[in-house]
């Protein structure tokens, strides 16, 4: 799935330090799924949470689908 041309894959930091992760998924003409969505336990309350939805839902909607979507 990781190597697979449909699914996008970013690693959050923070100095340099990995802190999150984000999989977009867009196998599914018309449509991207936010697959993988996470944050190390440290960084809640700080922002990063808004920051890599923001920057997720960026991405997505860049492709122009129909629908975007969280499972």
């Amino acid at each position: 799935i990781l190597s697979a041309p449909t699914t996008e894959l970013y690693a959050f930091a923070i100095h340099s330090e990995d802190k999150g992760l984000l999989e977009l998924n867009h196998e599914t003409p018309n449509e991207v799924e936010i697959t993988f969505f996470g944050l190390t336990p440290d960084t809640i309350g700080q922002g990063a949470g808004r920051y890599l939805m923001h920057f997720a839902l960026t991405q997505a909607w860049s492709r122009h689908p129909q629908r975007v979507w969280l499972h």
